[in-house]
């Protein structure tokens, strides 16, 4: 038997081994680098991909951040909204109290029984000045009753329901009081003009008047309590006709103003 054999076959087995590996490693080099080449091929249309799907990522945030940011807008102004209304009637109130406070104090112009009236509506306009407030009968207002608040007179009532009464102001062209400058106690009769403005006639030729003197209720016919405000001093002039002269008074009340006031009801029309 030839012993040289198996080493024979153990030399041509370890050269078939390495040329195999030589083989299978020059394959993997060849398909390393078409696997490169490719790779650079597609790279532009990957990177598009990406852009893309980057894009459409983006208004979906984008949306969804608009839609997000609508809504607490939306919620914002609602509360801003709240806010104003709380505002507006806390200055409501606020108003109605200092007027309710102002009433209180300026009972003090009358020994006469007052009762505090709402203003309801106006009925008012360069020829007509009347309004309506929530007292009537049932409260003890009767026609003629003076009418007034912390600024001064403003009328008399003139018509009187259950429970509503009309009011005219002094200022209405047919309305007259009696009135006193009261710096000098000076005294007239006070009437209304379709103008706004209130004159004091029948004033003495020597009356001590002139421009910037108070007048006030003079008291005169009772159912006008003495003292209220009633105006300014703004013109004196001489009325040759009756040898008289001519306070003419701003009014201190504006009517399209008014909200609250007060009645003073007399004893003997109850």
């Amino acid at each position: 038997m030839n012993v040289k054999a198996p080493a024979v076959y153990i030399v041509v087995f370890i050269v078939l081994l390495a040329a195999g590996r030589a083989l299978i490693l020059s394959d993997g080099s060849r398909m390393s680098a078409v696997s490169n080449a490719l790779g650079v091929m597609f790279q532009p249309a990957r990177s598009a991909q990406k852009y893309v799907r980057g894009s459409f990522e983006g208004l979906r945030l984008y949306c969804s951040s608009k839609a997000s940011l609508a809504k607490k807008v939306a919620r914002l102004e609602e509360e801003n909204r709240r806010l104003k209304d709380r505002a507006a009637t806390d200055r409501y109130y606020k108003k109605r109290v200092t007027d309710l406070e102002e009433l209180l104090e300026i009972k003090s112009f009358t020994a006469f029984d007052t009762v505090s009236a709402d203003v309801m509506y106006h009925s008012a306009s360069s020829w007509f000045h009347t309004f309506t407030v929530n007292a009537g009968t049932e409260d003890g207002v009767s026609r003629g009753d003076a009418v007034f608040n912390s600024s001064g007179l403003i009328g008399q009532v003139v018509e009187t329901g259950k429970n509503m009464s009309v009011v005219s102001s002094i200022t209405e062209g047919g309305s007259s009081v009696g009135g006193m400058i009261d710096r000098s106690g000076t005294r007239g009769l006070v009437q209304g003009s379709y103008s706004g403005y209130l004159y004091l006639n029948y004033l003495p030729s020597d009356a001590d008047v002139k421009k910037g003197d108070l007048c006030s209720s003079s008291g005169d016919g009772r159912l006008i309590p003495p003292g209220i405000p009633i105006g300014k001093v703004v013109s004196v002039s001489p009325d040759k006709t009756t040898d008289t002269k001519i306070a003419k008074v701003r009014p201190f009340v504006r009517v399209d103003r008014l909200r609250s006031v007060l009645i003073a009801v007399h004893e003997h029309e109850r």
